[in-house]
């Protein structure tokens, strides 16, 4: 005999993957991409306020900007800040085999957390739906 949810959990279930996929998602995407560029900056050339800052930008976990030119210059900027932002590129530097997990990894925990909870829903409603041809 296959265990079956009870009636009155079927909905909270599928209300919360779904709250979990609306509002946890984009925050998801927004973490990714931040660790992404914190590992992996971008050779940048940076104009802010007359003056040029040659260096590695990376993005702060407070939504700004960074450019460090070494290990003790940091630059920090707002997103809202009137910059120019030049790309300079990579000096015959190879790309990491790895790269781009960090930005995909927490999407992807994230999804799972919501299809944990909304999928045992989603099942019952497909057993009722189409009774025994659902295995």
């Amino acid at each position: 005999m296959t265990r079956v949810l009870p009636p009155r959990l079927i909905l909270p279930l599928a209300a919360a993957g779904l709250c979990i996929a609306h509002f946890g998602l984009p925050h998801a995407l927004r973490l990714g991409a931040v660790w992404e560029s914190q590992a992996h900056p971008a050779r940048v050339q940076v104009e802010l306020q007359g003056r040029t800052v040659t260096g590695l930008l990376s993005r702060g976990w407070n939504g700004g900007f960074q450019v460090r030119q070494g290990p003790d210059t940091v630059m920090t900027f707002q997103a809202a800040d009137p910059a120019t932002v030049t790309y300079l590129p990579a000096s015959g530097q190879p790309i990491p085999s790895g790269m781009g997990w960090r930005r995909v990894l927490p999407f992807v925990l994230v999804s799972l957390i919501a299809l944990a909870c909304g999928l045992p829903s989603i099942w019952q409603v497909l057993r009722r739906l189409f009774g025994s041809r659902v295995a």
